[in-house]
């Protein structure tokens, strides 16, 4: 199940690619990618709709940027995966640096489970996850 903010998740490659082509700026980190687990308990009070409405909501939270999600429920763990472009298309600049970039989604977490486990994992800044070659066929985008 995907989503997508300011992006059809369908062609969110291509759709990134155009946003960084028109900005000329396709060097650097290409993306922000992370995920949000939730605890067993957290996940059977939630049904799928609920998670991609969450998912939905911390899209929010990069006011500016595409952002496609995908919500795994084969796992231990219900999680979403965000993959944000790191290309603004109001300005053309580039704005995640660090973990700190997190802090909002974090804070906007605990705000809705204030006494459940629900965690963030960020890729590493230099990660190979965080770029993609030019190939509409790039596995980080391919959410289905």
């Amino acid at each position: 199940m995907i989503g997508g903010y300011a992006v059809d998740p369908v062609y969110a490659f291509r759709e990134f690619m155009l946003v960084k082509s028109a900005y000329q700026n396709i060097d650097g980190r290409q993306l922000l990618h992370f995920i949000v687990s939730f605890s067993t308990t957290v996940a059977y009070r939630l049904s799928a709709d609920d998670m991609l409405a969450l998912g939905y909501d911390i899209c929010h939270l990069f006011p500016g940027h595409q952002v496609v999600y995908a919500l795994h429920m084969d796992s231990a763990h219900c999680h979403l995966h965000f993959v944000v472009n790191s290309v603004s298309f109001e300005d053309g600049k580039k704005h995640f640096s660090g973990f700190h970039d997190l802090f909002p989604v974090r804070d906007f977490l605990q705000e809705c489970f204030p006494r459940s486990n629900v965690h963030i994992y960020q890729s590493f800044p230099d990660s190979d996850v965080n770029r993609f070659g030019c190939s509409d066929d790039d596995e980080l985008l391919r959410i289905d």
